[in-house]
């Protein structure tokens, strides 16, 4: 995407992936396309294969971003300039938001998975680990070999040592608020 994208003056944004969408791209006259975009979708990505459930499962561009802040914290202009440079970003900028600790959502991922989960969610793209720095990122190194030399028809499932764990856990509400309504079923990457 990051690829193709780099070649485009403007791009169309996907209305039903707002749970992969790098936050820049919530932002009209964002051109800051690169491979970076989607390593913010990595990120969410890693998230749902841990906690069975999307990280920023919002609908709509402000559903979107309210979800973004009050997860990660508002965006500080002195580090996220290009964001709070943008109109759309303006009525965000009366609450401040301070970052909810992630690892509290996923206990079962280790510091190096929490490590490597934070590199992919950086506001701005140039702060963001690239593929090449993930590959070599030290969780990855915990994961058996032949994951890492599948190929494009082979499952990471059919490996080893991999698993889908399943749990029963509360149900936390999208609002993160985090309070318990119900339990639910979800299935978790177990390494």
């Amino acid at each position: 995407m990051g690829r193709l994208a780099g070649n485009c003056a403007r791009m169309e944004i996907c209305r039903d992936c707002y749970a992969y969408k790098a936050i820049g791209l919530f932002f009209p006259g964002s051109t800051d396309y690169s491979t970076h975009i989607d390593m913010w979708g990595v990120g969410c990505i890693l998230f749902e294969m841990v906690a069975g459930r999307a990280l920023f499962p919002g609908s709509t561009t402000d559903e979107q971003l309210g979800l973004i802040f009050r997860t990660l914290g508002s965006p500080r202009s002195d580090r996220h300039a290009t964001i709070c440079a943008r109109p759309a970003y303006a009525p965000f900028a009366q609450k401040v938001y301070h970052p909810e600790p992630l690892i509290r959502q996923i206990p079962r991922l280790d510091s190096n998975g929490y490590e490597l989960l934070l590199k992919f969610l950086q506001y701005e793209g140039r702060d963001r680990i690239s593929a090449q720095e993930a590959m070599h990122h030290n969780f990855l190194k915990t994961l058996p070999p032949k994951v890492m030399s599948l190929r494009d028809d082979e499952s990471v499932m059919d490996v080893e040592g991999v698993s889908l764990d399943r749990e029963t856990i509360p149900y936390k509400d999208h609002n993160h608020l985090h309070r318990p309504t119900k339990a639910s079923r979800r299935q978790s990457l177990l390494i």
